[in-house]
C-alpha cells in the first residue's frame, strides 16, 4: 500500500452513492457524510449522527475499528506491508484498508474511485478443500518458519488474536473458516462448536455452524450472519461502538451498562435475549465476553442483537469477566446475574425460567461433546456451572 492514504470515500453495500468520507492525519481521523446521504440514509451509530457536522475521533472512529482487522489480521498485514518495503510505522489507516474486503463485518466498504471499485476487493475465495493447507500454512508462520505466505497473506482476515479465513463451502456460500493452532492443548475449535450447539438449546440466536476435521484438530465453519443467502450485506456494530468506547476503555464496562444503552435503540426481546445470553456465559466460564463479542445488526430500520458468536471455555466459574455483570467490585457469578434482571426489563419470575431454561441446556454438554468425539471432556468439567444455576432457582 506505501504511503497512507489520506482520505477514502465510505460506502454501504448496495448503495451506489458515498455515504461519506474519512480522513486521516496520522492516527487522528475526521468523517462527514455525504449530503446525500444525510437526506437519505441513516445514522452508521447511534453516536455518529448523520447530521452536517465533522466527526472527530483520535484513533479510528469506533464504528470503522469494527470493519479494521484485530491482533491476527494485525500480525498477517505486518508481515505483508514489511516484505513489500514498507518503512516507517504502521498505522491504522494502513490495518483499515489492508483487511481483504470479503472479510468486514457488515456492510462497510471503502474506495479511492467514487465507488467503482472497493479496496481489498477479490474474487478468489478459497474453496472449503483448501483448509488443510492453510491450517499447515498457519503452523509454519506461528512456529516461525520459513515459507510462502502468499495464499495466507490474500486472506488478512478481521478480529480476534486466531487465525481465520473466508472460504467457499460445497454449497457456494461464503463461510468464515476458525482454524486451530499448533500450541494448542485443547480442542478450540471443537469446544466453541459445543458452547453454540448448548447456547442454540438455550433459546439463543447463533450463527448456524460444523466442525470440519478430525477428532485431534477442528475448523470451525460459520455462516456469516452479516449477509443474506443472497449475499446482501448487513450493515453491523460492536456493543463497543454503542457505548463509545475505543479499545483499551472498556474495562469499567458491565452488562448492566450495556443493557441501558440498548434499551434506547432496540426493542424489549434484544434485552431478554442479552439477559439470556449473559446468564449462559456465566455457567459456562466464557470469560471473554468483552463489548466486541457482541454486536447490532441494522435490519429495516432499526437495530437489533446480532446473533451469540465467539463463545469459548475461557475460564473457571467465578472468574472475573471482560464484561462485568455490574462492576468491578461485584462477582460475575449466578447470585449476581440474578440481581441485574431489571435492567433487562424482566421480573423476578420471568429470570428464573430463563435461568432454569439456560441450565438445563447447559446439563446437555458432556453428551454434546462425545456426539462430535471431543477430547479432554474431563478437563473441562469444572467449567459448566448448571448444577449451581439449578440449585439458585430451587429445583435440585
Amino acid at each position: 500500500m506505501g504511503a497512507v492514504k489520506s482520505h477514502v470515500g465510505v460506502f454501504i453495500h448496495g448503495y451506489g452513492k458515498p455515504v461519506g468520507t474519512l480522513y486521516c492525519n496520522r492516527n487522528t481521523f475526521t468523517f462527514t457524510y455525504d449530503e446525500q446521504w444525510i437526506e437519505q440514509g441513516f445514522s452508521l451509530s447511534p453516536t455518529m449522527a448523520v447530521e452536517n457536522k465533522t466527526h472527530y475521533s483520535q484513533g479510528l472512529h469506533p464504528i470503522f475499528s469494527d470493519v479494521a482487522p484485530d491482533r491476527w489480521g494485525r500480525k498477517l498485514i505486518d508481515k505483508k506491508l514489511h516484505m513489500h518495503g514498507h518503512k516507517g510505522q504502521i498505522l491504522d489507516m494502513h490495518y483499515l484498508l489492508e483487511l481483504s474486503d470479503d472479510m468486514r463485518m457488515g456492510a462497510l466498504r471503502f474506495s479511492l474511485d467514487g465507488g467503482i471499485t472497493f479496496i481489498g476487493e477479490r474474487d478468489d475465495i478459497p474453496p472449503v478443500s483448501s483448509l488443510p493447507k492453510f491450517i499447515r500454512l498457519t503452523d509454519a508462520m506461528i512456529n516461525g518458519e520459513r515459507n510462502d505466505y502468499s495464499a495466507l497473506m490474500s486472506n488478512v482476515s478481521l478480529g480476534g488474536a486466531r487465525a481465520k479465513l473466508m472460504v467457499k463451502d460445497h454449497d457456494g456460500r461464503f463461510k468464515l473458516a476458525k482454524l486451530p493452532q499448533p500450541n494448542d492443548i485443547d480442542d478450540i475449535e471443537g469446544w466453541e462448536f459445543v458452547l453454540l450447539e448448548l447456547a442454540k438449546k438455550a433459546g439463543i440466536h447463533v450463527a448456524a455452524a460444523t466442525l470440519h476435521g478430525d477428532r485431534k484438530r477442528h475448523a470451525l465453519l460459520l455462516e456469516r450472519f452479516d449477509r443474506t443467502p443472497e449475499a446482501t450485506r448487513i450493515h453491523y456494530m460492536s456493543a463497543m461502538t454503542l457505548l463509545d468506547l475505543h479499545d483499551g476503555e472498556s474495562d469499567e464496562s458491565s452488562y448492566a451498562d450495556l443493557a441501558d444503552e440498548m434499551s434506547r435503540i432496540c426493542d424489549i426481546s434484544c434485552l431478554h435475549q442479552l439477559f439470556r445470553r449473559m446468564v449462559f456465559n456465566i455457567i459456562t466460564s466464557n470469560v471473554d465476553d468483552h463489548l466486541r463479542n457482541h454486536g447490532f445488526l441494522y435490519i429495516n430500520g432499526t437495530w437489533k442483537l446480532s446473533p451469540a458468536f465467539d463463545m469459548t471455555l475461557s475460564g473457571n466459574y467465578g472468574d472475573p469477566h471482560a464484561l462485568h455483570i455490574y462492576d468491578k467490585s461485584s462477582p460475575d457469578v449466578i447470585e449476581t446475574t440474578m440481581a441485574a434482571y431489571a435492567h433487562f426489563h424482566l421480573n423476578k419470575k420471568e429470570s428464573d425460567a430463563i435461568m432454569l431454561e439456560v441450565a438445563e441446556a447447559v446439563e446437555e454438554w458432556e453428551n454434546v461433546a462425545q456426539r462430535n468425539q471431543l477430547r479432554g471432556i474431563d478437563d473441562q468439567r469444572h467449567k459448566f456451572a448448571s448444577h449451581e444455576a439449578k440449585l439458585y432457582v430451587g429445583v435440585v
